[in-house]
């Protein structure tokens, strides 16, 4: 029994010849498979670019109320709109290796903008890939923000009074 026979999800677009061997099912639909997903990725940046030209064309204050009309938060939408903005994700072999997830793009974001060569390396390195996930990227750059063994850590501008206070 072929999944289609369990269950009848597909829409007469996704139709696929009968007398195809499983091989030949794998090649005709791979490749469409991958565009689709990677139309995903797409889509984030388009949503961003859509964002980013909408605040820039509305008048102060009015931003918020628009945002509110959308499928999505303020914050995710502040997130798509730094997403599309970020300059590095703009090179084409970065691009090409960043994942789908919008979520994960805005960690990679974050760490890019902050530390812009090392991100350039581990492209280089292929060690961002399509398939990273968030918490991968955070172990790579874990070193970025560790203090070195020489140096000490940045001294807080918190106190202790005598009675044991905190200020």
């Amino acid at each position: 029994m072929t999944h289609t026979e369990e269950k009848s999800i597909t829409s007469s677009a996704f139709h696929i010849e009968e007398n195809l061997d499983p091989d030949e099912v794998y090649d005709f639909v791979r490749p469409k498979i991958v565009a689709a997903w990677r139309a995903t990725k797409g889509s984030v940046f388009e949503t961003g670019n859509w964002l980013v030209a909408a605040k820039a064309a509305t008048e102060h204050g009015n931003w918020k109320e628009f945002v509110k009309t959308l499928p999505f938060h303020n914050s995710t939408a502040e997130k798509l709109r730094n997403i599309a903005a970020c300059e590095v994700f703009k090179k084409d072999e970065v691009y090409e290796v960043l994942p789908t997830s919008w979520g994960t793009l805005d960690v990679l974001r974050r760490y890019a903008e902050r530390h812009h060569d090392k991100f350039l390396k581990l492209v280089d390195e292929g060690k961002i890939t399509t398939r990273i996930s968030r918490e991968r990227v955070k172990e790579l750059f874990v070193e970025t923000n560790k203090t070195p063994a020489n140096e000490s850590a940045p001294k807080s501008v918190f106190a202790e009074t005598e009675t044991g206070k905190v200020l």
